[in-house]
């Protein structure tokens, strides 16, 4: 392997992402914009985690109603201007057909309610309390006049709450998150922090994310992967630590669930993403698919009778089975530079639940 001569910090520094609300505001509030579709993929995909603040939220929703009421406002007027035009023609069939009446939304509006559900349970956002939160931090910042309070006539106590909030949680675990906004006083409150990194845009974000992917050493990464003894290191990680996954069941095995799972070989390595690129290490994430053994039980109706008058299955018994299915895992890895070689660092599993599928011949597939 030849030396490659790495620019120092080419990539992300972190892959948990904040959203100010600017953020929100500058795609309408629509989380199926083209740039957030691309970013809804890095999530799915394990790249990406994305917090937000339950202030963060109560905003949002505050800037949906007054969109919606806004809305309402300017369409009940114009049904008013309508009507008043309609008077003033002599013959109906002239006239122009004048909107019923439109109610002020109720808060929260539909809008909000839809954009909370899919950045929670679409986007698995991870959500942190920020409203209850001891004041006397925040009071400290707007008296000592620190950012986000360092210009006169400054009142940006819900920016200053929700970056406490990431504050607290970056320092208790030992992370890092970006803070995406174009609000100068929250990118001085984050250049001012240890653990949060201001930057300008989402585009921005994205940019340097595929810098990093299309460096060189991606390749390189890619061949070191699949032989030892980086290899039998990776396969080695991923057996010890199994008991660190769920086991699930998705078949037709009556009532099936996964009673143990056990790790038999690493199949393939099928995707590489490179997220940083440092002189002494590289960071990335992994789509391994690892081959597994899972023992499954089910209700065996074999020999079991229905009664018809009691309305239920008698002779059910417990089966057992043993499924072989293909899964595939996310996996965080650093992994230092040591002359020629890489060297695993340190992991984290982004995949919490193995799925073991299993079918019979009816008709179903098999994985």
């Amino acid at each position: 392997m030849t030396d490659i001569q790495a620019p120092q910090a080419t990539g992300l520094e972190t892959r948990h992402i904040f959203f100010d609300t600017q953020v929100y505001r500058t795609y309408g509030h629509d989380l199926g914009a083209s740039l957030l579709k691309v970013f809804a993929v890095y999530i799915e995909e394990g790249i990406f985690v994305l917090h937000t603040t339950d202030i963060t939220l109560r905003e949002v929703s505050a800037q949906l109603d007054a969109m919606q009421s806004e809305l309402v406002t300017k369409a009940n007027r114009s049904a008013r201007l309508l009507d008043r035009w309609n008077k003033k023609l002599h013959s109906k069939h002239n006239q122009l057909a004048v909107p019923d009446h439109l109610n002020l939304p109720v808060s929260p509006t539909k809008a909000y309610q839809d954009f909370e559900r899919k950045l929670l349970y679409g986007w698995n956002v991870k959500r942190h309390e920020a409203a209850n939160l001891s004041m006397g931090s925040v009071l400290d910042q707007y008296f000592l006049r620190q950012a986000p309070f360092d210009k006169d006539g400054s009142k940006e106590f819900p920016d200053a709450m929700a970056l406490l909030a990431l504050e607290a949680w970056c320092e208790h675990g030992n992370e890092k998150c970006y803070v995406v906004s174009k609000d100068k006083a929250i990118q001085r409150a984050a250049d001012k922090s240890d653990h949060l990194i201001a930057i300008d845009s989402l585009d921005l974000l994205l940019s340097i994310l595929t810098s990093a992917q299309g460096h060189s050493i991606e390749v390189e990464v890619e061949d070191a992967l699949v032989e030892p003894p980086l290899s039998d290191v990776l396969e080695s990680t991923i057996s010890e630590n199994m008991g660190h996954f769920g086991g699930l069941y998705d078949g037709d095995k009556m009532d099936g669930e996964v009673q143990a799972i056990e790790f038999t070989t690493l199949d393939e390595i099928s995707s590489v993403t490179i997220l940083r690129v440092d002189k002494d290490k590289v960071t990335c994430v992994l789509g391994i698919k690892i081959i597994v053994n899972a023992e499954i039980s089910f209700d065996d109706m074999s020999d079991s009778i229905w009664d018809g008058e009691d309305g239920r299955y008698y002779g059910v018994e417990t089966g057992w089975a043993e499924v072989e299915d293909t899964i595939l895992i996310k996996l965080f890895v650093e992994l230092a530079r040591d002359d020629d070689e890489f060297v695993l660092n340190t992991f984290q599993f982004i995949t919490r639940d193995l799925t073991v599928r299993d079918y019979n011949s009816d008709g179903y597939p098999y994985k």
